[in-house]
């Protein structure tokens, strides 16, 4: 629930508020393992220690023409890595992944 402006949700589509909690479709089935918040983006952890993202994403992890995702995606600059902590605060994040 809340606001939806830059996709952050997951819903997929941007805009949309909501003052009631919502599935998140593209995430059933997925084992989610964390959540990180950003002001205008959410990160998450998957069982699988993949990372998806949505919403505007900040460029560390997003190249610039890519930086709006209103669906789930997997930064590509963290490809084949797993990931193991993320942390949000703001627009900046911080991603702790094992480099293979």
């Amino acid at each position: 629930m809340g606001s939806n402006r830059f996709g952050q949700l997951g819903w997929g589509k941007p805009g949309l508020d909501y003052c009631m909690p919502q599935r998140i479709e593209k995430l059933k089935g997925v084992k989610v393992s964390q959540v990180s918040c950003g002001d205008t983006f959410t990160l998450f952890v998957t069982h699988g220690k993949e990372l998806l993202c949505c919403g505007k994403s900040p460029t560390s992890l997003i190249s610039k023409e890519e930086s709006v995702s209103y669906s789930l995606k997997n930064p590509k600059c963290l490809e084949g890595k797993p990931v193991h902590y993320v942390s949000s605060y703001g627009e900046n994040c911080i991603v702790l992944a094992e480099d293979q």
